[in-house]
């Protein structure tokens, strides 16, 4: 498969994410609303592991670190942190609030992409003749 062709579908998704917002600005609202950016977002991640790793167990430790980080974000709204972590973090955990879809929704769309990576098993990405981002720096130099 075309690098370019799962760099342009990655940043789509991210970009779908983000117009969630939008639609929620607008007074749409809902189950699939509320956990749409979460979902997206950790999909358009998980793509972007194999645009960065050849090794589908590479992609897993990053989908796994990933998830990891986007629950601990998560999990951080529902308590007061610590008075010496930075004011952003403190901030995040005040202003926001603790949804467990949004936990399901994160560890689904790591999950659909690395399952997605998983079902195109026989493709490669490639910038050529090669397969994955290191082939295609080590063409470039």
């Amino acid at each position: 498969m075309n690098y370019l062709i799962v760099s342009l579908c990655v940043c789509f998704i991210f970009g779908l994410g983000c117009g969630v917002y939008v639609l929620r600005d607008f007074g749409f609202g809902g189950l699939l609303v509320g956990i749409a950016p979460a979902f997206l977002h950790s999909l358009a991640f998980a793509l972007a592991g194999w645009l960065l790793f050849e090794r589908r167990i590479a992609v897993l430790v990053w989908c796994v670190f990933l998830a990891a980080i986007g629950i601990g974000f998560e999990l951080a709204q529902s308590m007061i942190l610590p008075v010496w972590l930075p004011n952003m973090l403190r901030a995040y955990s005040a202003h926001g609030f603790f949804d467990p879809l949004d936990v399901a929704a994160t560890a689904l769309g790591f999950f659909a992409g690395y399952a997605l990576i998983g079902w195109r098993r026989g493709t490669s990405i490639s910038c050529g003749t090669g397969s994955g981002m290191a082939h295609c720096r080590q063409q470039q130099i």
